[in-house]
């Protein structure tokens, strides 16, 4: 019974799209001296593979979710598959589980905001338990920029730009704040190290700079950009230029 239960969980897991949650509840798992652990490491590598290409853009949407499909079906098929012997004693606490996403985010977020977004922004990462993050306004420089990979640009508070024509346009004193954001984020970019999330409506930068910088424009859409970065963090070491 205990079996079955461990094989829901991971099941219901495959249909939240949790697959680095999946992958690191068999690696502890599984024996490491029975057959059913190289299977699974396949399954890893195949998904890892796939995750690159889909960050990278270099397959079709068409490609990507038939990966997905097929990823999802091949440990569907694992899962059926395992039986007592080929596993250790399962984690406690695995069959409980129910925690958010975020609990096992192992890279820390920089988060940059307006005075007026830092409640709702530590409100959002409290909400999804996104604990290892540091919020802070753009006007303040106390902190190591080397310690963090995921950096988070709320410009909730700027307009739709959809070209550098349009900043000239606009009002002196929000052209003056997109390019002062412009300049953060160009920065954040330059060694080459960061991955950027940009929170918020439309803006020509981003299209620009697609192989290191998402985007998002709700708190959903958010959390998704965080997850996709994280995992594509976690199974792409070295990351860029480092």
């Amino acid at each position: 019974m205990e079996l079955e239960s461990f094989k829901d969980t991971l099941r219901e897991l495959i249909v939240d799209n949790e697959f680095v949650r999946i992958f690191k509840i068999l690696k502890e798992t599984l024996r490491k001296d029975q057959s059913k652990y190289d299977e699974m490491v396949v399954i890893n590598g195949a998904y890892n593979r796939g995750f690159t290409h889909k960050i990278g853009n270099s397959q079709s949407s068409d490609q990507v979710e038939q990966n997905h499909n097929q990823i999802s079906l091949n440990l569907a098929t694992f899962i059926r598959s395992l039986e007592g012997r080929h596993l250790q004693k399962i984690p406690k606490g695995v069959l409980e589980e129910s925690g958010s996403y975020g609990e096992f985010i192992n890279e820390p977020i920089l988060a940059f905001t307006s005075e007026q977004g830092v409640k709702s922004l530590e409100l959002f990462f409290d909400e999804v338990r996104f604990s290892n993050v540091l919020v802070k306004t753009y006007e303040d420089d106390d902190y190591d920029a080397s310690k963090f990979r995921i950096v988070v640009y709320d410009n909730q508070d700027l307009p739709v730009c959809r070209s550098e024509y349009e900043v000239d346009e606009l009002d002196p004193v929000i052209a003056a704040t997109i390019r002062e954001r412009l300049n953060l984020m160009n920065t954040a970019i330059a060694d080459g190290t960061k991955v950027l999330i940009h929170f918020g409506d439309i803006l020509f930068w981003v299209n620009q700079h697609r192989d290191v910088v998402n985007s998002a424009n709700s708190k959903f859409s958010l959390y998704a950009r965080i997850k996709e970065v994280a995992d594509y963090l976690n199974v792409s070491r070295p990351i860029l230029n480092q």
